[in-house]
């Protein structure tokens, strides 16, 4: 929870490359991945460069003689989020609960020859699973009947990329090339993007590049009032990036990473599941309003400080 004044909600764990803390999170090389909520880029992070010129993608990452199955992506539903377990249930022994995803999350994983009724997340050095339930994960089929923005946005390996890129029917898509330039791993954003221009061709890669820079400018401007660095009451600082990703430290030093989102409709912006942003106020703080209780909010104060900047820059 996070009300008015006191306590503040704190960020389910990421589960992307492998499920710890966020604090212990790294990036693989190898992997694509941007978070879906839940929460990416930091402050000292450069945006993409439109000047920065991707290279052609290495042979290394060739998947002409990786069998590596390609499994499945789901995607997390409902209000609540869905538990990850540190094995499935094999009768003899009672799953552990290791954390949490929330909703919204796409995943990719195994459910061919796993237990029944579960999903084993496809991650590179730990095991997780999810419960198949219907109420709480949607399941969106194989590889290749995903969007790109889906793809870039799992645990994907770059050859799982370049095999999507040859065999898939879906068309790319400005919201792809948002996805794409999400990417914080600096070398696989270059080689996806050098993916989609081969797909594409010049003309028509530089067409939606072309959209992309309207579509983020205009992004970019909706989120004004929800950018730049804040602390709260309970000793959190925030930092808020130009392209929405959240980026905080609790007052023992443990990280937290979100995602403010625009509603479809664009008429409000949000964070997390719970709080939507006051927009009628003036003054130099902001208001994150709990959905279900308009009455308690989530006070937000400007900070200036070249220490905070300093402390966010150092854990991210």
């Amino acid at each position: 929870g996070g009300g008015g004044g006191g306590g503040e909600r704190r960020a389910e764990p990421k589960v992307e490359p492998k499920v710890e803390p966020v604090e212990e999170e790294k990036q693989a090389d190898e992997n694509v991945e941007a978070s879906p909520e839940a929460v990416e880029a930091s402050p000292k992070a450069a945006e993409a460069s439109p000047t920065k010129a991707p290279r052609r993608v290495d042979d290394s990452d060739s998947d002409s003689d990786n069998d590596e199955p390609e499994g499945v992506f789901i995607r997390i539903i409902g209000d609540e989020p869905a538990q990850i377990f540190n094995e499935s249930d094999r009768g003899y022994q009672e799953p552990q609960p290791i954390g949490a995803m929330p909703p919204g999350t796409i995943v990719r994983g195994h459910v061919e020859g796993r237990p029944e009724g579960w999903f084993e997340l496809a991650l590179s050095n730990s095991s997780a699973w999810l419960k198949r339930d219907p109420k709480k994960v949607e399941e969106m089929g194989p590889l290749l009947k995903q969007k790109l923005r889906v793809v870039v946005t799992t645990a994907t390996p770059v050859w799982m990329v370049k095999r999507w890129m040859r065999g898939t029917e879906s068309e790319v898509t400005v919201d792809d090339i948002l996805a794409v330039r999400d990417l914080e791993n600096d070398r696989v954003r270059m080689m996806v993007e050098e993916l989609v221009r081969l797909r594409l061709g010049e003309t028509a890669f530089e067409t939606l590049v072309d959209s992309f820079f309207e579509r983020a400018h205009k992004k970019r401007t909706r989120l004004t009032k929800a950018r730049g660095y804040f602390n709260t009451q309970n000793g959190c600082v925030w930092y808020v990036n130009p392209a929405g990703k959240v980026v905080g430290l609790h007052p023992d030093g443990s990280r937290i990473q979100d995602k403010v989102l625009i509603s479809e409709d664009d008429t409000f912006l949000t964070i997390g599941q719970a709080f939507r942003l006051d927009e009628e106020r003036t003054c130099s703080c902001i208001h994150w309003i709990r959905k279900d209780d308009p009455e308690k909010a989530w006070v937000w104060n400007p900070d200036h400080s070249l220490e905070t900047r300093v402390r966010l820059g150092s854990a991210f």
